[in-house]
């Protein structure tokens, strides 16, 4: 199935996946808090 132009062009946001939330735990102050953070 193909969109017509007027659906394209309706189109704003399209959602590729999911969203997932990611969680640690780390104790406060700890230095692997700065690194998570960054990636």
């Amino acid at each position: 199935d193909t969109f017509n132009e007027d659906e394209i062009c309706d189109l704003q946001q399209i959602d590729m996946a999911g969203s997932i939330i990611v969680s640690m735990v780390t104790q406060k102050h700890s230095p692997f808090n700065e690194m998570i953070r960054w990636g």
